[in-house]
């Protein structure tokens, strides 16, 4: 917990871990200790990320926004789908492409958003991707 130089919480975060559905959950709740986003994170048998569900809440402690992001076999992000409150069909959709060094470790990871509307997935022209560039060094 965070507290103010009064004692008063700002904030407090609490981890739990489920181990029959192999999964823990990050929860972060406001100054009145109301919930403010939780993250769940599924985990497969060998330990690495499934999938990673996150949720915003506003001060009600209703849902605002959530995203799904669903890793493959090494726990990296493939795709990532972003919902409004509690929208059945997400309003974005994010594509997740790496490039690699010749031991194995991603150098560069492109991340492109694609809107959803009725069902149909269409490139955001208006939004440049995310791109993330690392380096290593072996010796």
């Amino acid at each position: 917990a965070v507290n103010d130089f009064d004692g008063r919480q700002l904030s407090r975060d609490a981890w739990a871990w489920n181990k029959a559905a192999a999964s823990r959950t990050h929860s972060v709740y406001g100054g009145s200790n109301e919930l403010r986003k939780r993250t769940v994170f599924e985990l497969r048998e060998d330990g690495t990320l499934r999938r990673e569900v996150t949720t915003t809440y506003d001060s009600g402690e209703q849902p605002m926004t959530r995203a799904e992001i669903y890793c493959d076999a090494k726990g990296r992000p493939e795709k990532e789908l972003v919902y409004d409150a509690d929208a059945a069909e997400p309003k974005y959709e994010y594509a997740y492409a790496y490039k690699y060094d010749a031991k194995g470790n991603w150098t560069e990871e492109r991340k492109t958003r694609s809107i959803v509307y009725n069902g149909n997935r269409l490139p955001d022209t208006q939004s440049a991707p995310d791109i993330t560039k690392r380096e290593f060094l072996y010796y």
